[in-house]
C-alpha cells in the first residue's frame, strides 16, 4: 500500500472528518435562534471567500468583520463580538453533542505510532479548543492550524504549502484526508499533495485497520 505508507505527514480536516457534523447547522440554529440572520449571513459570507488568499489572519478577519457589519447594518464591534460568540458556541456544541469518528482516531493512532507527523487543518478557528471539546489527545498532533491563521480559506493552497514548509516536508510526501473534494481535495491537488476523501476512499484504503 505505497499510496498510504510512503508518507511523512498526514493533514486531517476537522469538521466532517474527525467527527460527523450531521445536524451541526441545526444545533447552531438553536443556539442562535434570536440571531439567525447574523448566523446565516456569517456562514454565507465565509463561502464567498473560499480559496481567496488575503495573506494574513489579521487582514482576513478585518474583511469578514467589516463586510458582515455592512451587510447587516451593525457596528464592526458587534460584528466581531458575534464572530467570537459563534466560535465559543462551536466549542460548546462539540463538547456536548459530538464524539470523534473511531475510524479516524484509529488511523491517527496508526500513523502517530509510526512516527508520522499528524496535522489538523480546519477552516474555522479555535481548532485546539474544538479538538479538546471532542476529547481528542492533542499531543498526537505536530501542528494544529486553522486556514484563517494563514489568511486564506480552503481550497487556497497557501495553508497546505505553509504547513509543508513548517514541517520541512515535501508536499508530495503529505496526504490530506477530508470529507470535501471541493475544499480539502482541491487544496491538496493545488499543493501537489495526495488526497483521500472521507469516508468513501478512506474506508477502502484503511479497511484493514478500521
Amino acid at each position: 500500500m505505497e499510496y498510504i505508507d510512503d508518507v511523512d505527514a498526514i493533514i486531517f480536516d476537522l469538521d466532517g472528518t474527525i467527527y460527523n457534523k450531521k445536524f451541526l447547522k441545526f444545533y447552531f440554529s438553536l443556539a442562535f435562534i434570536n440571531k439567525l440572520p447574523l448566523m446565516l449571513s456569517y456562514l454565507k459570507l465565509r463561502k464567498k471567500y473560499y480559496g481567496v488568499d488575503y495573506g494574513t489572519n489579521k487582514k482576513f478577519r478585518e474583511i469578514i468583520i467589516t463586510e458582515l457589519a455592512i451587510k447587516l447594518s451593525i457596528s464592526t464591534k458587534k460584528s466581531e463580538e458575534f464572530i467570537d460568540l459563534f466560535m465559543n458556541k462551536f466549542v460548546s456544541i462539540l463538547k456536548y453533542r459530538y464524539k470523534p469518528n473511531n475510524d479516524i482516531i484509529n488511523v491517527i493512532d496508526k500513523y502517530y505510532n509510526k512516527g508520522t507527523k499528524i496535522v489538523c487543518l480546519s477552516d474555522f478557528s479555535m481548532v485546539k479548543e474544538r479538538l479538546l471539546a471532542l476529547n481528542i489527545d492533542i499531543n498526537k498532533f505536530t501542528l494544529i492550524k486553522s486556514s484563517e491563521d494563514y489568511g486564506a480559506l480552503k481550497p487556497a493552497k497557501t495553508p497546505f504549502l505553509k504547513i509543508a514548509e513548517e514541517l520541512n516536508i515535501s508536499p508530495s510526501k503529505i496526504i490530506v484526508i477530508g470529507d470535501r473534494d471541493d475544499t480539502d481535495g482541491e487544496g491538496a491537488r493545488k499543493s501537489n499533495m495526495r488526497f483521500i476523501k472521507y469516508p468513501e476512499k478512506f474506508n477502502t484504503l484503511y479497511s484493514n485497520i478500521i
